[in-house]
């Protein structure tokens, strides 16, 4: 069970994590009155998700090589960072319904399901991508579904890339040649 003294002075600045402390279970905080306050536990839940269970988050990578590599990413509405359009998988999801929910939602480009399960499919850090060859003359018109989270859709070569703040699965594919991981071989030897 844990104590926590707001009297001392080292806690008399509790009051900012509040509402940390108001979620959890079997704590007792006692204030300079020496009331002793007992605070319920509820598991934290998004999505349907409790907190011990791993987050997966399932995307698409589309390669375009005409004229030379090209990568579709989005662009965070808030944070500016590039990325693959990715996102939370709900529970009992399939790895390909995700990526196709996800990448409908970031960019408006509809893939079937089925027509992703037949891709290259492979984890980048803990994400799950799948690998979709296309030419990018063939999808230039992107309809953002997502405005809160999504600011841009955009083909960027690799070139570009390095000089855009991207998240960390963009800054892994961009360590080719330099360090090749499976997924090198996937995207940039197809």
């Amino acid at each position: 069970m844990l104590i926590h003294d707001l009297s001392s002075p080292r806690n008399m600045m509790v009051h900012p994590y509040a509402k940390i402390i108001d979620g959890l279970t079997n704590v007792q905080i006692k204030s300079p009155l020496r009331e002793t306050f007992h605070y319920p536990i509820y598991k934290y839940c998004k999505n349907d998700y409790p907190v011990d269970m791993i987050v997966k988050r399932c995307g698409v990578v589309l390669v375009s090589r005409s004229p030379d590599i090209q990568l579709l990413v989005v662009k965070g509405k808030t944070n500016g960072i590039y990325s693959f359009p990715k996102g939370r998988q709900n529970l009992n999801e399939l790895d390909e319904v995700c990526a196709s929910r996800e990448l409908y939602e970031e960019t408006g480009l509809y893939m079937d399901s089925t027509l992703l399960s037949q891709m290259k499919k492979c984890k980048i850090g803990k994400n799950t991508y799948f690998i979709m060859e296309v030419d990018a003359k063939d999808y230039q018109f992107f309809k953002i579904r997502d405005r809160k989270e999504i600011g841009e859709v955009a083909w960027k070569t690799i070139d570009e890339l390095r000089v855009l703040r991207c998240n960390k699965d963009i800054r892994n594919i961009l360590l080719y040649p330099f360090k090749t991981y499976y997924y090198h071989h996937l995207i940039f030897q197809m």
